[in-house]
């Protein structure tokens, strides 16, 4: 299946005048593209883009699907030369997804929808075999009246050599810098048109087949979590609304669990540093989710306690403008240089998959080990150690309990897609994936609350006057009440495990 792996950069002006001597000789190209859709954008909904493009003398409809598991930065794309600068609609209709096929019935009312236009000047990077496409392009796409400029950078896989183009994508950030764009040309030429800021990406589901092989189950894990966070940065850095934040924090949370859950059989050294940036952002991005579900959920509950409806939208604002400088801190880590190299980096490993060990002898049998046999045992066994930690927390402290959540979460996310490679029935799967979920709500809530009186303690000493004020009150009302849900959520949590560890683990 063809495919277009890709790493697009932003460029500011000092990254442009940087990236001038890179394409000097290069002769420039007039790129102009028309992407065509219904009135009703059917084809977006359904991830599909529809372009005709003038390259140069060249003439060419380019049909691009939704990423699927083709890897970070990587979408099929399908490419056929034209006559006439007109969709050619035998082609795009072979090509369409089934839901869409039968929500129009195969016929499509296409019409131009926006424009780029653009300059293009490039040239291939080799070492004696094609590596990739360098292309330095400026210019702007069009929506009737309104215009976004285009000034970026694009640096194309050719060939597959992943680790030789890992290289010279460092190597260029390194000499002109510039910043990570996940919000391709399409997607921003949609956003001028409908007016419609990106949306957050929830996950899809991933179901691990029970005869793939060990080495090719972790790649699909840990590809599916990275594109997750990949598909929301453009939702962070331009509406920055809290589902955006949740769900580019679910993606790195969940691959991080990927990494922790098969951690027996892994070496993550090759990969530290960039491992360490992505928690690096994980962090940024919980200090804005903090304040999301304080002032969604936990606020309202304090005005229901007594606080007045002056105070309540003095502590609201106080948590506006701490959730605007979150943000802003988030939007700005996105921004470095650094984070575009952690995104290159990170998936050439991906893709690389030398983080299988390899160190002793018996190590080489993984590469042929069915993943169905590394589930079930691993899975039991994190099912054993939340019921010991379970076991813990109810005779301990919040600590334990904390300690018991984060068991849960790892099983969970463990489990999620290694739960079709167990010999159960599906029911039984979705049941046994129910009772984990009960569990981490009651001890996310249990969470949220120890969480919001911390905040509220940072709130209190960083205000002044009325706004101090405020947050007293907030913080007075919510330590009685925090203390009888906490009593509350850990009575549910208490009975779910004890649900849970009756029912015992699924495989037997």
């Amino acid at each position: 299946m063809p495919g277009e792996t890709e790493l697009k950069i932003g460029l500011d002006e000092d990254a442009r005048i940087a990236a001038e001597p890179l394409f000097v000789n290069d002769t420039p190209v007039l790129v102009e593209s028309t992407y065509f859709d219904t009135p009703d954008l059917d084809l977006r909904r359904h991830g599909v883009q529809l372009r005709v493009r003038r390259d140069g003398n060249r003439l060419l409809q380019t049909v691009k699907m939704p990423h699927l598991a083709s890897g970070p930065l990587t979408r099929d794309e399908y490419e056929i030369p034209l006559e006439a600068p007109e969709p050619d609609l035998d082609h795009l209709t072979g090509l369409l997804p089934d839901a869409l096929k039968s929500e129009t019935g195969g016929t499509l009312d296409l019409q131009s929808i926006f424009v780029t236009r653009f300059t293009r000047r490039r040239h291939m990077v080799s070492n004696g075999s094609a590596i990739a496409e360098a292309a330095l392009d400026e210019g702007e796409i069009v929506s009737g009246e309104h215009t976004l400029p285009i000034r970026e950078m694009e640096i194309e896989l050719k060939g597959a050599d992943m680790a030789a183009y890992v290289g010279v994508c460092e190597d260029m950030l390194r000499r002109v810098g510039g910043t990570l764009i996940m919000e391709g040309k399409a997607a921003r030429g949609y956003r001028l048109a409908s007016g419609l800021d990106p949306q957050p990406t929830f996950s899809r589901k991933l179901a691990v087949e029970a005869g793939a092989v060990l080495p090719e189950a972790i790649r699909a894990m840990m590809r599916h979590n990275f594109q997750h966070f990949l598909d929301n940065v453009p939702a962070v850095e331009i509406s920055g609304v809290p589902e955006s934040i949740h769900q580019l924090r679910v993606g790195l949370r969940r691959l991080r669990s990927v990494i922790t859950s098969f951690k027996p059989v892994l070496d993550t050294s090759e990969a530290s540093d960039v491992l360490a940036a992505a928690k690096r952002l994980f962090g940024l991005a919980g200090a804005v989710r903090e304040l999301d579900v304080f002032m969604a959920e936990t606020l309202p509950a304090i005005a229901r306690r007594g606080l007045d409806d002056d105070k309540r939208e003095t502590v609201e604002a106080v948590c506006r403008d701490r959730r605007a400088k979150a943000l802003a801190a988030v939007r700005e880590e996105l921004a470095k240089t650094g984070t575009a190299v952690m995104a290159v980096r990170l998936t050439g490993w991906i893709e690389a998959g030398h983080w299988l060990r390899h160190d002793k002898p018996v190590d080489r049998l993984l590469a042929s080990r069915h993943v169905r046999d590394f589930a079930t045992p691993r899975l039991r066994g994190l099912h054993k150690k939340l019921i010991k930690k379970g076991h813990k927390a109810r005779a301990g402290t919040l600590d334990d309990w904390h300690a018991m959540r984060i068991a849960v979460k790892k099983l969970r996310y463990t489990a999620e897609p290694l739960l079709s490679a167990l010999p159960i029935a599906p029911e039984e799967a979705e049941a046994y994936r129910k009772r984990v979920e009960k569990m981490q709500d009651c001890l996310g809530r249990l969470n949220d609350l120890n969480t919001a009186e911390d905040l509220l303690d940072t709130l209190h000493k960083s205000s002044k006057g009325n706004s101090r004020k405020a947050v007293k009150a907030a913080r007075s009302l919510m330590h009685d009440w925090a203390a009888e849900e906490a009593d509350d959520l850990i009575r549910q949590a208490g009975k779910a495990l004890r649900d849970f560890e009756r029912r015992g683990f699924p495989a037997g």
